[in-house]
């Protein structure tokens, strides 16, 4: 046990390094909130709908928020031609509008350039290789798919970017030393995908903690289609098969857009 006059140093450095993390996490999530809210909404009132639509891809490609509301998406393209399905999803995963300004914002044009090979890249072989893979368990009864209640899919989708925000926060405060391990394109990808931030946050998180224009085009693309929440969408939706050939996909997207960003 500390005695009194060491004990004292050692709150007050714990205090501001909390502090630090709930400031860094409370700015990711204010930022990126309102995108996360209005695509979910839209996400939620389009599995509403009914799913098959050409619709509903083209707005999973250009959608408003983020990529916490593709799961709404995923669930109205089950009956999607599945090249279309795949190639929508990584697109709008990676390259959605708010990903791209918010990119422009922190990284700068270049930033943007690097994301939007990567999206290509990632998104068309994605789409290429669901051509030929396992074919897509369909549902037996025609119809709309099942859709949950807007605010399940509000809170899994603010809980996903909570969670995240804070990791990326921990990390950042009480790990200085990760700021030079990352900055290498292969640990910031690893990094971007076990972190798996929100899609219009990944930017800032990259601008703090990853040193290098090539590592934090690694990261920025990684963190949206070999991270842990897009993966585990495509695989309760579309089954692992596809879940595993998106995931290289996605690492031939993060090779393309580091090469970019040089």
């Amino acid at each position: 046990m500390l005695p009194p006059d060491r004990c004292e140093p050692f709150v007050a450095h714990a205090a501001a390094r909390a502090f630090l993390v709930f400031v860094y996490s409370s700015s990711i999530v204010l930022e990126a909130a309102p995108f996360v809210v209005s695509g979910t909404i839209a996400a939620s009132a389009l599995t509403r709908v009914c799913s098959g639509s050409v619709i509903a891809p083209l707005l999973a490609a250009i959608a408003p928020g983020c990529d916490c509301s593709l799961s709404g998406f995923a669930a109205s393209m089950k009956r999607t031609a599945p090249a279309v399905a795949g190639f929508s999803l990584t697109w709008g995963a990676i390259a959605g509008p708010a990903a791209l300004f918010a990119t422009h914002v922190a990284l700068g044009d270049r930033m943007v350039a690097a994301r939007l090979a990567g999206a290509a890249v990632a998104a068309s072989l994605t789409g290429a290789a669901w051509r030929w893979c396992i074919p897509i368990r369909r549902d037996d009864a025609p119809g709309c798919a099942k859709a949950e209640p807007l605010h399940v899919h509000l809170g899994k989708a603010l809980a996903a970017l909570a969670l995240t925000a804070a990791g990326a926060a921990s990390v950042v405060t009480y790990a200085p030393f990760a700021y030079a391990s990352l900055a290498h394109p292969c640990a910031a990808a690893l990094a971007g995908a076990l972190l798996s931030p929100c899609s219009t946050a990944d930017a800032v998180i990259a601008r703090v903690l990853v040193h290098g224009r090539c590592a934090q085009a690694a990261f920025i693309v990684a963190a949206q289609c070999v991270d842990i929440r897009q993966l585990a969408t495509i695989a309760r939706h579309f089954g692992s098969a596809r879940a595993f050939v998106a995931a290289i996909a996605g690492c031939a997207g993060c090779v393309a857009a580091a090469l970019v960003a040089r």
